[in-house]
């Protein structure tokens, strides 16, 4: 399964905006591998096309000076970089153009990510019954400290910790 983020439109009043979502998938891009400068003309990623030309250019007279294979293959670097990060730079363009950012979605392709999406945003939306409803809470002052040895649920058996190394 793939991983894809969502992207909304620009808030412009438009009422098809949720029509018009993007769903940007977490992974290589093997096109943009094999020929760089058109996957990046189709995605409109003007600024990198810039300068992977630049770059691709002054590779490309490097080893034609020098003769040396090495030297040669710098002019694969920039294409092996949109291969790994050329979704992240797709992702950068929609949010400097005022995509919203709307979550994560994991599926085998767009159209399931399309349903899953959707489905999930419509069943979160439904009004529960009052029945359903969990009873609401009065609270009153400061949420109560956690300590370091503090167990937050049933299967926690450490301290809570936020990031990859924790405390």
């Amino acid at each position: 399964m793939t991983t894809y983020t969502v992207h909304l439109p620009p808030q412009g009043g438009a009422s098809g905006e949720l029509e018009r979502a993007r769903f940007v998938p977490e992974r290589s891009s093997l096109l943009a591998l094999v020929v760089p400068i058109v996957w990046l003309l189709w995605h409109r990623l003007w600024y990198a096309l810039a300068v992977y030309l630049l770059i691709g250019g002054i590779a490309s007279v490097l080893a034609s000076w020098t003769q040396s294979p090495p030297i040669g293959l710098l002019a694969t670097l920039p294409g092996l970089y949109l291969f790994l990060e050329g979704r992240q730079l797709l992702r950068g363009r929609l949010e400097r153009q005022g995509w919203r950012f709307a979550g994560v979605v994991e599926a085998d392709n767009a159209e399931e990510a399309d349903l899953r999406y959707f489905s999930d945003r419509v069943e979160n939306a439904a009004p529960q019954p009052a029945a359903d409803r969990p009873a609401e809470r009065n609270i009153s002052g400061p949420a109560p400290l956690m300590h370091a040895g503090t167990k937050t649920g049933p299967l926690d058996d450490k301290a809570p910790s936020i990031g990859i190394f924790g405390q």
